[in-house]
């Protein structure tokens, strides 16, 4: 079955999971997770691989390569991951979905933003290639938010502002 034979199909799909910074097991089975489907999409037999693994520009325009990008967002406070990739019954967001399913409603101690109803048409942190693209903060994220120079478009880059907001 070809998945997108209109490429203004929307097929991809995001979620957003915030953990405390001190939970490794959840971002242990997070990560874990993240990590066995790319290397089953990407069809690379060891872990080693993915945090040196460039996609191509094949790679970058095929609509059916079923990986997972994103980044993470750290700081002293929490973990912030924003993870994108092919949606639906069994591709890799919904797999990733169901291997981390939250057990109750979304509190401090895990909270997961997804709805397999909503579908977007293009990757947007593909330049991140197939790891997690770490973000370490100084400061928490509230406290950098707070600061009035992130506000001035000559110190901060209006997507890099978007980002944090």
């Amino acid at each position: 079955m070809r998945l997108a034979e209109n490429p203004a199909d929307a097929i991809y799909q995001r979620m957003i999971v915030v953990i405390p910074y001190r939970s490794p097991d959840k971002v242990k089975a997070l990560e874990s997770a993240f990590e066995e489907l790319n290397l089953e999409g990407l069809n690379l037999s060891n872990t080693r691989y993915l945090n040196t693994y460039e996609l191509s520009a094949e790679d970058k325009v095929n609509r059916e390569l079923d990986f997972i990008g994103g980044f993470e967002l750290i700081d002293k406070e929490m973990r912030c991951y924003i993870l994108e990739g092919l949606g639906g019954v069994g591709h890799a967001m919904d797999r990733l979905y169901r291997a981390n399913e939250r057990q109750h409603t979304n509190d401090k101690r895990f909270k997961m933003l997804y709805n397999p109803n909503i579908m977007f048409k293009n990757r947007i942190y593909q330049e991140f290639n197939c790891a997690i693209k770490k973000i370490k903060l100084r400061d928490t994220l509230s406290e950098t938010i707070a600061v009035s120079d992130i506000y001035l478009r000559s110190k901060v880059p209006e997507d890099m502002y978007n980002t944090l907001q």
